[in-house]
């Protein structure tokens, strides 16, 4: 997991602005900023299906993937990694993450 501080493994990150849509049998909106204090925990955001095994979108992977690129922004869909039924382990959840991140670097002088 990322318990450290974003400034600790990035320091030349500034902020990230996530803004994200989750949806299964409901739909949850996520629009907030992840400064370097924070933890790129914060991106790991829950799915909406009460009824999924795995529970959550680690968005926090693609940002960490995007931050090794000096990327400024990054967007995409994700499907949940679980599954809806535990007497059907193949069938997987209907959970969908619709996200988009904003970083911002510091400027160099």
């Amino acid at each position: 997991m990322d318990s450290q501080a974003v400034y600790e493994i990035y320091p030349d990150v500034e902020s990230m602005r996530i803004v994200a849509d989750v949806s299964a049998y409901s739909e949850q909106h996520y629009d907030f900023i992840i400064k370097p204090a924070d933890s790129l925990n914060m991106s790991i955001l829950p799915c909406e299906n009460r009824n999924c095994s795995a529970g959550y979108f680690f968005l926090n992977e693609k940002i960490r993937f995007a931050l090794a690129r000096k990327e400024s922004a990054i967007e995409g869909e994700m499907k949940c990694s679980g599954n809806d039924s535990p007497n059907h382990p193949h069938q997987s959840c209907i959970g969908i993450l619709k996200y988009r991140v904003e970083i911002t670097y510091r400027r160099s002088l």
